[in-house]
């Protein structure tokens, strides 16, 4: 069936094909991440992490902490921008910090999983890439409430000004993070995990 050009049929079909075209998928390989991977390599300060951040949060990745705007579960006629903890390629926390015999075959298996990423990228540094980046999410990790703790709303409901975030975490220039994910104009914030 033909559909009109710049219609939603027609996005999601070709959306949908770009998918299933496994030949066309293997043969791009790697390559629509190395823009990303450049901007990352070029991080030399603060300021341009946090620009990367803000610029993968836009499109949806969760490096070190998350926001997405959502229901206010205190006054349901709005929405509000929620900062949470993220930035774990594990499920939870319990998986990079319990010692027992099955979260640490998970662990493993993971860290397995990373190095192999990193492999299909060619990095000829992947084994220690991967210790890099488990050591980065237990860091990460040590500091989330634990899930338990996140199912609780009044633990997770902080709402906070922007002067009260910039003092919670100062280190970031929110102003310049807000502008960069389009929430530059918003005052009012849930940050579901202050201590994190």
């Amino acid at each position: 069936k033909r559909t009109p050009q710049g219609s939603a049929e027609q996005m999601i079909r070709d959306f949908q094909r770009s998918g299933l075209d496994m030949k066309h998928r293997a043969a791009l390989g790697a390559k629509p991440l190395a823009k990303w991977q450049n901007r990352i390599a070029d991080i030399g300060t603060l300021r341009e992490l946090q620009d990367v951040v803000a610029n993968l949060h836009r499109i949806g990745a969760g490096p070190l902490f998350g926001a997405g705007v959502d229901q206010d579960a205190k006054q349901t006629t709005r929405y509000i921008l929620h900062i949470f903890q993220d930035g774990l390629g594990m499920p939870d926390r319990d998986y990079y910090l319990l010692t027992d015999k099955e979260n640490t075959r998970v662990r493993d298996a993971y860290r397995a999983h990373v190095e192999a990423m990193f492999r299909l990228l060619k990095r000829k540094d992947a084994a220690a890439a991967a210790d890099t980046v488990l050591r980065i999410e237990t860091a990460l990790a040590g500091v989330q409430m634990d899930k338990v703790s996140r199912r609780e709303i009044e633990k997770t409901y902080n709402k906070r000004t922007r002067a009260q975030l910039s003092k919670l975490a100062p280190a970031l220039d929110w102003g310049r993070y807000l502008a960069r994910i389009g929430a530059g104009d918003e005052r009012a914030f849930i940050v579901m995990q202050p201590a994190y």
